[in-house]
């Protein structure tokens, strides 16, 4: 199934070209031009991906709007994972959103091959079997790294912001990756498994009660059922 896509800009324009691109991608795509209507779509709906404009009247005319939202979205809905979209981009505003849950960042104007690179890895993370804690591991992880480096650079530019940030993707995929890896591993062992038991109770029910193979096959049966 497609990825479910809320992108919540002010930006008429803006809202309306990603809404066409993403769905030429295949995604399942709805819009909002404000928080209050964000809001109410995430009370109805439930998305995978938000991507969300960072600086966007919010709450009580907060200019950064969409810093409420990602409140709102952390706080009440575990399940979608929100991309960050802004054309103010610093340090202070990459680790502030990073502090509060999203997944990622990106600066306008942006390239849309890049959103969907985005996009894509953000979409093969939810992949996991336990994707809440890889997720938590990431931020975790990726903020504390950002922190360092903010504390020890004396500057804040663009550039060092989208090439931090591009580095950290990189390091933190490498274990993500293996992660994948090995839960592949693992779903073909209970598949291997549950194939294991329902040959084996087949086995034995068609087995009489007199034959020296029923303790063995009862066994096997036992082991392969607890190991699922």
């Amino acid at each position: 199934m497609s990825a479910r896509i809320l992108v919540v800009d002010d930006d008429d324009a803006i809202r309306t070209m990603l809404g066409i691109c993403l769905k030429e991608q295949g995604y399942i795509v709805e819009e909002a031009e404000g928080v209050r209507t964000a809001q109410s779509l995430l009370e109805l709906n439930d998305y995978e991906v938000i991507l969300l404009d960072k600086n966007m009247t919010g709450l009580n005319n907060n200019p950064e709007g969409g810093m409420d939202l990602l409140r709102y979205v952390r706080s009440r809905c575990m399940g979608s994972e929100v991309i960050m979209i802004t054309g103010l981009a610093t340090i202070e505003s990459a680790i502030a959103a990073m502090k509060l849950g999203a997944f990622d960042y990106i600066q306008k104007p942006f390239n849309m091959d890049n959103l969907q690179q985005k996009i894509s890895r953000l979409v093969e993370y939810r992949k996991c079997i336990n994707y809440e804690l890889i997720y938590d591991t990431y931020r975790t992880t990726r903020l504390h790294i950002l922190e360092l480096i903010h504390l020890h650079s004396n500057t804040n530019s663009d550039e060092l912001i989208e090439d931090t940030i591009t580095t950290l993707n990189y390091i933190l995929d490498t274990p993500f990756k293996m992660f994948m890896d090995i839960e592949k591993i693992v779903l073909i062992m209970r598949e291997s498994l549950t194939e294991i038991a329902c040959k084996s109770e087949s086995l034995r029910m068609d087995m009489s009660n007199s034959s020296s193979s029923k303790a063995l096959i009862e066994s096997i049966c036992e082991a392969a059922n607890n190991n699922i």
